[in-house]
């Protein structure tokens, strides 16, 4: 009889909630692209919000008001058309977040709150991953994030692709160090957070591409949602609230010609003219990059997208020089890819002159990124017969 080698139990943790495309389609793809490795896997139900009971209170308030507004919608219509039109949209959007969550990812069946809970499960596991996105943010720190959760137990621990998020580690500074010399394997997303690692602790750790960047365009054709349009569109996708490049988007508009569609979440609304939409789906925001004449965003991921598609995209800062600022993650991507020009000023408007992306340059690139993370995240996921942590680290 043949002996038929049992599959590794594997577990990822990552971020999913808040309603938020980059978060949502991060952790599809890293789920994707542990699955097309051949390591079958689910990602922990881990509930974010049960560390912070603070964060449920303003969706519960929209919640019940929008309830109640229902009762009587025609009159609330009249009397709040405008909040009723936004907690209408929420829940539209709430709804086909929650949806693409339920036909795309495979989660545990349990729910988990705690790190306690959690490590009743990693007992059992082979391999625990963590990442990628913001989870090693000192601003919202999570120990889970960093898998304590699997201290004690002969899980091997894989940080790939983590951010912190921001250049430096004001807050939770020991913690943070002794959570990561526990971790077995590490990688990160952005060459800051190799510096704060070399700083922590001394080892030197490669940085890799966001697991989205893993994925080709075709993995994501496969479940965009097209829009309707027929016109030449420039997309416009702004997280930040306070930069926002309105000079150039008329410029750019008046230039092209091409009319300008908004894409917002419920929690992101701004005040830049056109089509606004605030009830897309990640895949409906997905179709939407794929097939825009132009994009303009101040979004990490709204960037990935716009590259893996060839897109004629312009990326903004979405913070300015304070120290909390997330932009490293922007300049960690466009240097990598040889794309440092396309970052541009909120503040000027739209050049005319400006180089147009060589996707052939970029390409190889980016096949030359997506081959050093995969051949990372391989090595990290191979069986081990025991867990010496030094003999292990990349």
């Amino acid at each position: 009889m043949n002996f038929i080698p049992k599959s590794p139990k594997i577990r990822i943790i990552t971020r999913r909630a808040g309603y938020n495309f980059g978060s949502s389609l991060q952790a599809y793809a890293m789920q994707q692209i542990v699955e097309k490795l051949g390591f079958p896997n689910q990602i922990f139900n881990y509930d974010e919000y049960s560390r912070k009971p603070l964060w449920r209170l303003r969706p519960c308030l929209e919640d019940l008001t929008f309830q109640i507004m229902r009762l009587a919608p025609w009159l609330s219509q009249r009397l709040f058309r405008r909040k009723y039109k936004e907690l209408y949209e929420r829940s539209v959007q709430i709804r086909k977040f929650r949806n693409f969550e339920k036909v795309h990812m495979k989660l545990t069946p349990e729910t988990y709150r705690s790190s306690k809970m959690l490590a009743k499960e990693a007992a059992d596991c082979d391999i625990c991953i963590c990442g990628s996105d913001q989870i090693w943010s000192p601003l919202l720190f999570d120990p889970a994030m960093f898998l304590d959760f699997c201290q004690g137990t002969t899980a091997s621990t894989i940080a790939y692709a983590p951010s912190f998020g921001v250049s430096g580690i004001y807050f939770h500074h020991e913690e943070i160090r002794k959570l990561l010399e526990e971790i077995d394997s590490i990688s990160v997303r952005e060459s800051e957070g190799a510096e704060i690692i070399r700083e922590l602790t001394g080892r030197e750790v490669p940085v890799v591409l966001d697991p989205t960047l893993l994925l080709d365009a075709d993995d994501w054709r496969a479940i965009a949602r097209p829009p309707e349009k027929t016109k030449p569109y420039i997309l416009c996708y702004f997280l930040g609230k306070s930069r926002i490049p309105f000079r150039f988007l008329d410029e750019l508009r008046r230039e092209t010609g091409c009319e300008l569609i908004n894409v917002c979440t419920f929690r992101t609304r701004n005040d830049i003219s056109g089509i606004r939409d605030c009830t897309m789906s990640p895949e409906e925001l997905i179709g939407a990059v794929a097939n825009a004449a132009f994009v303009c965003t101040d979004s990490f991921h709204g960037t990935i997208f716009s590259i893996l598609f060839e897109r004629q995209f312009f990326s903004f800062e979405r913070f300015g020089k304070e120290r909390t600022g997330q932009n490293s993650r922007i300049y960690t991507l466009l240097s990598r890819h040889g794309l440092s020009f396309r970052l541009m000023q909120f503040d000027h408007g739209y050049d005319r002159d400006v180089q147009p992306i060589d996707y052939g340059k970029v390409g190889d690139a980016l096949l030359r990124n997506r081959k050093t993370s995969l051949e990372f995240l391989v090595a990290s996921l191979r069986p081990r017969t025991s867990k010496p942590k030094d003999a292990i680290r990349p």
